[in-house]
């Protein structure tokens, strides 16, 4: 997913750096290398579901997997976090990625 504002998309992968310390604990955390952490604190314009609830784990909600995938999730609550909600949703995203209903959909969000 392309995110429209690029700075506010880094500036949430810098604060999950934060939390979790550095570019090297949070590569751990998703499986991912320091080199990789560093091109979504500085160019990268998108960021796979995997690594948006990765980071969410990571962080303890602390950022949002919504924020980071605003199309695939509404709200914080939504985001899948256990292997068993990943599985149980994965074909759900797709579907709200896809289908443009959803884009029109009225948030279901408590905080809305």
């Amino acid at each position: 997913m392309r995110h429209s504002r690029a700075s506010e998309f880094r500036a949430l992968v810098l604060e999950a750096v934060r939390i979790v310390g550095s570019q090297t604990a949070l590569a751990g955390e998703l499986g991912k290398s320091q080199q990789q952490i560093s091109f979504l604190c500085t160019k990268a314009t998108e960021i796979s579901a995997e690594d948006a609830m990765g980071i969410h784990r990571a962080t303890g909600g602390k950022v949002p997997a919504s924020l980071l995938r605003p199309d695939l999730w509404r709200c914080p609550e939504h985001v899948p976090v256990g292997k068993k909600d990943m599985e149980k949703h994965a074909s759900r995203a797709v579907t709200r990625r896809l289908h443009p209903h959803y884009a029109r959909r009225p948030s279901l969000c408590a905080e809305e």
